[in-house]
Order: structure tokens, then sequence, then C-alpha cells
């Protein structure tokens, strides 16, 4: 026996199938497209099914449920019915599969279980962007299926037959579709040794969208062996998943930590050996790598203006504009070779007499920092490089022949000949940067950086 669960106070449901009135009546169905989507899902399995009513208003996505499967299908909106071009990418599916998600994963049901997709108004140009092809990839990537997907045509088909088999490529392909349309992502992930930090909104649509991706980011990382560890990133000053009083949310918490990722809140005040009451104020580490890295991007990797001024979003933080980490000496960006570098190390900072605090503030800030190669990275701590005010300077315990190489891999980040060239170094960049003094840009250095640099010196120097 097939039965079927419809919501009945879900808007968009109710539009396609009159599930208000067919609740009092059944005969006032929408059962033509109903039959249309439960046979494309059961195959030759379609036969007579029984209607079941659900009082939910939340998840935009009914349930089909045999004697030996259940399947939860998300239908997607019909901008084929809004005047003009209505809606946005993530309005379109994206922001309600999530709840289809929690359901799902949550569901303790000893069948086999699936998830589907079913798109309608596909003829809209809104179905069809580059950005709603990435989305079905990523559908398909943690095994939604996508049960109309031959109303497409064969290019589309093409470009979305691919799951993304790594973060590496997703990176990459969410990269090149940023380029073209995106101004503020609502997420980012950065690479981080034997793991990953992703930075995420989680309200509204965009909280949607970042819990979408992360389910599918979380799968790709088990299967590299690897854990996330989650940002909440703050938006009117508060927390979604962490302040929510709403019963759904701790869903996706559950689901979340099932899957290895490790959730924090996006405040410099989480300490991570804070649950140890026995640990004093000056044998904890001031070190939170993942505030860090968050607080580097918005300074290294933010949107700025034709003055070179910050862009700011709505909720008062850097815009990003990639996060792809680069070197800031030699543009480097090859991911598993760039660290987020301390200029005051942390170990010196851990040694301080003053409240942990003041360490921990220290020990995050961006102004103490450079994304830096690995060659960079080892050069700058033992001090074969260091900075007279914002000039690097090579160190004299380096012969010509090796001060020649590591002039020959800097190149000055104020070049804007250079800059255009990024990621690609040819031989016109080296030619660029052969005699000439490499100084940090203007834009980040500042009182508090110097403060840093001058630390460092006078700790190499010795």
């Amino acid at each position: 026996m097939i039965k079927v669960y419809l919501p009945i106070n879900n808007n968009n449901i109710d539009s396609y199938f009159n599930t208000k009135e067919a609740s009092r009546d059944i005969t006032k169905i929408n059962k033509a497209e109903l039959d249309k989507i439960i046979s494309l899902s059961l195959g030759s399995k379609f036969s007579d099914y029984e209607i079941a009513f659900e009082k939910r208003s939340h998840g935009q996505y009914i349930i089909v449920e045999t004697d030996s499967e259940k399947k939860w299908i998300t239908l997607s909106a019909d901008y084929t019915t809004v005047p003009g071009d209505g809606g946005s990418n993530n309005a379109y599916f994206v922001e309600f599969i999530p709840m289809a998600i929690a359901s799902y994963y949550l569901d303790k049901t000893s069948k086999a279980k699936s998830m589907e997709l079913y798109l309608k108004g596909t003829n809209h140009n809104r179905a069809k962007t580059k950005g709603q092809q990435f989305y079905y990839r990523l559908a398909k990537t943690v095994g939604i299926k996508i049960l109309n997907e031959f109303d497409f045509e064969t290019e589309i088909r093409k470009n979305i037959s691919i799951p993304f088999k790594s973060i590496e490529e997703w990176k990459k392909a969410r990269k090149d579709l940023s380029s073209a349309n995106r101004s503020n992502k609502p997420s980012y992930i950065i690479e981080n040794g034997d793991s990953y930090i992703f930075y995420g909104k989680t309200f509204g649509a965009n909280g949607r969208e970042s819990i979408f991706i992360l389910y599918v980011l979380a799968n790709l990382a088990l299967k590299e062996n690897k854990r996330i560890f989650l940002y909440e990133v703050e938006d009117n000053g508060s927390l979604y998943l962490e302040s929510s009083s709403s019963s759904r949310e701790p869903r996706f918490k559950k689901i979340l930590k099932d899957l290895n990722v490790v959730y924090y809140a996006d405040s410099i005040k989480y300490v991570e050996n804070e649950e140890d009451e026995d640990i004093s104020d000056e044998n904890k580490d001031s070190r939170c790598q993942a505030e860090f890295m968050k607080n580097l991007l918005y300074k290294y990797n933010c949107k700025r203006d034709d003055k070179g001024n910050v862009i700011f979003g709505k909720n008062g933080k850097p815009v990003i504009a990639d996060d792809t980490k680069r070197c800031y000496l030699c543009h480097c960006d090859i991911q598993n070779l760039i660290i987020a570098s301390h200029i005051h190390r942390i170990c010196d900072i851990n040694k301080l007499e003053i409240p942990f605090e003041e360490k921990r503030a220290m020990a995050v800030d961006a102004d103490n920092g450079l994304w830096l190669c690995a060659n960079h990275d080892k050069l700058f701590e033992y001090g074969l490089i260091y900075f007279e005010n914002n000039k690097m300077i090579i160190s004299n315990r380096l012969n010509d022949m090796q001060k020649d190489f590591v002039q020959n891999i800097t190149f000055n980040t104020s070049n804007e000949e250079i800059k255009e060239n990024l990621p690609m170094i040819t031989e016109k960049t080296k030619s660029c940067s052969l005699d000439k003094d490499f100084y940090i840009d203007e834009k980040d250095y500042n009182e508090n950086m110097h403060k840093y640099l001058e630390i460092h010196k006078n700790r190499v120097l010795k």
C-alpha cells in the first residue's frame, strides 16, 4: 500500500495540490500533478495510494511511503506563476530543502530512505541559472534525485550530471560562479590541516542555504576523514542555532554533530579549555585558530572600493571577496601550504602576565597575522625575514644567493600589475619584483600591526 503525506498549512504545497480544501473534501485534491510526481518517484511500483494530511507549515516537502521504502520529496517554488522575474536563487528550492533533510535524517524508520526533488516551472529562466545548476549538483552530491531532470535541455543535464567529489572541487566551482554574480556569500570555508573551518550565517534564506551546503560538505569531509568546525556567524547581534527557541533548530545541530561537525558560536569569548575548571588563567592556551582565521579573512580577503576602503555588509561585517587563502608575500594559493601565521607568537603570548582575555584578544587579532606559504612562514618564524616598519628586511644570516632566492619568491602586493595577474606567477611578475623592496600595503599596515612587527623584530634580532 502506498501512502502519501501532505502538509495542510504550507502555502506553496496548498497552491499546487489544494490541500486545505482537500483535507475537508478529498475530491478537491489536484490529483493529476500528484500522480505525476509519485509516478516519477516510484516508477513501475506506482499504483493507487492513500492520502494523509499533516498539520505542518514548515518544510515544502511531501512524504511517499510504501511497504519497503520512505521518500521525502521537496518541491521547488514555481516562478512561472509570479509576474516578472520574481524570487531569488535560494528561494527556488534551497531554502526549503533543509527541513526535508532534518525530517529524513532523524526519522527512525527501518525502511529504505531517500530524498528527492521535484522542480516546478522548469521553463522559467530562474530554474536554469548557473546558480541553480550549482545547487542541483549539490543535491546530487548527497544522493538527492531530481525527478524531472529530463525537463531540462541536454546542456543543463550535462552540467549537473556529476556530483562534487571533494570540498576543493566544490570551492573551485563556487569561486567560478561567485566571480560572476555574487557579492556577499553567506558562507565560506577554509582548510586547516586535518579539518575545515566553515563560517556561515544561519538566519533566513541565507541560513537555510548554509545548512544545505554544510550538510553536503560534512558528507564530503567524512570521506576525507576530516571534521568540520562550524562557526555560526552573528546576524543582527544574535546566533540562530544558539539562541532560537524553535524546537526545529536543534535538529540541525544534532544532524551536524552526527556528521562530525563541531559547533562554535561566533564569539571571541569562546575558550577551548574553559570546561576544565582546574586550569588557571595563566595555563590556558590563548590560541583560537578558527577565530583567528576568520579575522584574517575579514582583513585580507575582504572587498574594497576604488579607494581601498573595506566594503561592509548589512550585518556590519566586511564582505568577503573570496575564501581562498593566499600567501601575502608570494600569492601562492595552494591551500595545503598556506598557514595562518602569527606575528607575535602564541607561545610568547601565553607567557605574558596579563589577564587571559587580553591574551585571547592578541591571539585572534588579524593585525597580529598574515597568510603565509610554508616557505615564507618558516623564513619569518626563524627571523630570516622581518620588518622595519612596513618594509621587509632579509637577514644578513643568509648569503647573497639565498637572499636572491628570497627576493625572487617575494612579490609586492602593492604592484597593481602583479595583482591583475594573480594567482598566476609569471616571468613578467618576477621581473616586476626583482631588485625592489617589499612593503606591506598601506591599507593593511597600521599602528597595531606595527606593534606586533616590532615585537617580532626584537625577538629574532636577539
